[in-house]
């Protein structure tokens, strides 16, 4: 069985001014849940969180919410029902956590999960592995092998 997805990438490949950042990037995001995009830094995590609601748009293969490619939305239509952080019908958040305190890190943790578990859609990039732990889905996103200028 297939799983049901809100949002689907496609064979996406985002190229970068020094080489391609994304390539051939397939996944699913279920429209229920907390999924955690995971990797190291310059993985390409922040470039997908971005196509979701078109702040970037893929240089080839396809990004879809809800069945329909990004791309056939108004941008603004498209923004006012995918945020990267705002209460709406889906809740996209870029380490979040990153530069707080462990006291205030659980809180927005735990904010998080009270929100997936409320039935919004929410995707969260980090390099953490112990954000894992949190997820209902776990996309792992690997950096591409390119050489340094």
């Amino acid at each position: 069985m297939a799983l049901e997805a809100r949002f689907e990438y496609r064979h996406v490949r985002v190229e970068g001014d020094r080489g391609p950042i994304v390539t051939g990037f397939c996944a699913v995001i279920p429209p229920e849940g907390l999924t955690v995009l995971v990797g190291p830094s310059g993985a390409g995590k922040t470039t997908l969180l971005r196509l979701l609601n078109r702040l970037d748009d893929p240089d080839d293969g396809v990004v879809l919410f809800e069945g329909r490619d990004v791309r056939e939305y108004d941008a603004l239509e498209l923004r006012r029902r995918v945020q990267l952080v705002g209460q709406t019908p889906v809740l996209a958040l870029d380490e979040p956590t990153s530069a707080l305190d462990v006291v205030n890190k659980a809180g927005i943790e735990q904010l998080i999960r009270e929100l997936a578990d409320s039935g919004l859609t929410v995707v969260m990039v980090s390099h953490d592995p112990r954000h894992a732990e949190l997820a209902d889905h776990v996309i792992e996103v690997h950096p591409l092998n390119r050489e340094e200028p």
